[in-house]
């Protein structure tokens, strides 16, 4: 049976700027394996076929 497994990953860093545009500026200079923070925030499996086996396992 096949699946479709994704996540979606959050990332965050605290910067030190006058505002919020500016903030999105030092952000973007910084890859993101230098950011401080991240986890998963979503993850979702989705079947793509049936199991032949077991065409309905909630039953």
């Amino acid at each position: 049976m096949l699946f479709r497994v994704g996540h979606d990953v959050r990332y965050e860093i605290i910067v030190d700027a006058p505002n919020a545009k500016e903030a999105e500026k030092i952000a973007e200079d910084f890859p993101y394996e230098e950011w401080v923070f991240r986890y998963t925030s979503n993850e979702d499996v989705v079947a793509m076929e049936e199991d032949p086996r077991n065409p309905n396992p909630s039953s």
